[in-house]
């Protein structure tokens, strides 16, 4: 529950029912669900530590410059004995550890005669939906399964996919609902476990949002006089990639006898300056790059506030489809033009389709290159005119459209699938 998207819901349903939140301490007080009215919290153990889950590391060899380089679609690693052997370790010991957990929840429940209607579980981390299944389980109460994310990705192998599959093919016939945060996820989610029919129209779309509370922080303004792009978070690994922006910004000051490189700004927040400098070296303009290293998330949500234009990163790769960073719903918040740039092996990405569909802005990817830069440069140069001429920048969003991303709105929406499985 440590997360924004659980944290909102929990809130506003608690405006109507009682909500008992059993969560892991990660320690992020800002996002943490905090006993008030209408909200019990009991605090567990966290994911379990006998046996860790083995990630894919980057050899210490690699530079930065050639993570750059590299293909941005991970290559899927070979199911050896040793990931046998620590997937399966792995399973068993948050299936341990959610048995446990499952009982100090049942005991507490039973100590302050707390009666569950329903029971939702989120995940990350898997051994939620463990959880989630045991409590199920024994109270014979329904079910929501809700995957934030999807357990696997592009960089397991084989058998780490499919270990994930047979326990969600487990969990099936006690699960209500599975709910995902987007059409791609809940396609592919269908398409591994293989869930056909009956089982297929359990799986529910139920997106991430915005939350207007954390507006509050969001009073600045761009006093810039350079039209300013900017960009917080990771680049995993190259998954994500600016090059078409900075390739677009290098051929709007080439073709152009009135605007220059120094005419924009690129503003950074996050771990990898490194990366984002060389993908501006690239082009000769890492001068715009300014860095501001990791930040607090009020700082990064004002950085927003003060840029003309919002970069959205993102990848859609024969796994990984679908994927909507939560920075897209802050956007909509900011109510800033998106300039969405998708990597990967597919074409016409689920972002892609929502910022065209709203009028957000503009979206291109990596597999249409030359397209994507021409249709960029053009954007800029617009934008570019107007922040000249002292004009407004180009902002024509569908608010109605946007305004079902308002967790409100999303909050109702839950409420209406909880009472249907109820």
């Amino acid at each position: 529950m440590g997360s924004v998207r659980w944290t909102s819901f929990a809130h506003r349903l608690a405006k109507k029912h009682n909500v008992f939140v059993a969560t892991h301490d990660d320690g992020v007080a800002s996002l943490a669900v905090e006993p008030s009215n209408g909200i019990t919290v009991l605090k567990i153990d966290n994911e379990c530590n006998y046996v860790k889950r083995g990630k894919n590391k980057v050899a210490p060899q690699k530079t930065q410059e050639k993570l750059v380089l590299e293909s941005v679609e991970a290559k899927k690693q070979p199911s050896s004995l040793k990931n046998i052997l620590r997937t399966s370790l792995y399973m068993e010991s948050m299936r341990f550890s959610a048995k446990k957990n499952a009982s100090h929840i049942m005991q507490y429940l039973t100590q302050n005669s707390i009666h569950i209607d329903c029971v939702i579980s989120t995940s990350r981390p898997f051994i939620d939906c463990f959880i989630g299944y045991y409590i199920a389980k024994r109270m014979h109460s329904p079910w929501i399964l809700d995957q934030r994310d999807l357990a696997y990705n592009d960089g397991d192998s084989d058998f780490t996919m499919k270990a994930y599959c047979r326990w969600f093919k487990r969990m099936e016939p006690k699960v209500s609902a599975f709910t995902l945060v987007s059409y791609g996820m809940a396609k592919m989610f269908a398409e591994h476990c293989r869930f056909e029919g009956a089982k297929k129209e359990k799986i529910k779309v139920l997106h991430n949002g915005y939350d207007t509370e954390h507006r509050a922080v969001s009073l600045a303004t761009n006093q810039h006089a350079a039209l300013t792009v900017s960009y917080a978070g990771d680049m995993y690994l190259g998954r994500r990639d600016a090059d078409m922006l900075f390739a677009a910004i290098k051929q709007v000051a080439d073709t152009s006898s009135e605007i220059s490189a120094n005419d924009f700004s690129f503003s950074y927040a996050g771990k990898e300056g490194a990366v984002v400098r060389l993908q501006a070296e690239k082009y000769g303009i890492q001068a715009i790059v300014n860095d501001y290293g990791f930040v607090p998330h009020a700082q990064a949500i004002r950085l927003q506030q003060e840029s003309d234009l919002l970069l959205l990163l993102t990848w859609n790769t024969g796994i990984d489809q679908g994927i909507l960073p939560g920075k897209f719903y802050e956007y909509m918040m900011a109510e800033k033009p998106i300039i969405c740039i998708t990597c990967g092996s597919l074409p016409n990405g689920e972002a892609e389709h929502m910022i065209n569909n709203m009028h957000l802005g503009i979206a291109v990817n990596e597999i249409e290159y030359k397209k994507g830069i021409e249709q960029l440069a053009l954007y800029l140069k617009q934008q570019m005119q107007n922040k000249k001429q002292k004009q407004k920048i180009i902002y024509t969003p569908d608010k109605a459209k946007v305004l079902e991303f308002n967790y409100d709105n999303l909050a109702l929406k839950l409420e209406q699938l909880i009472e249907e499985i109820v």
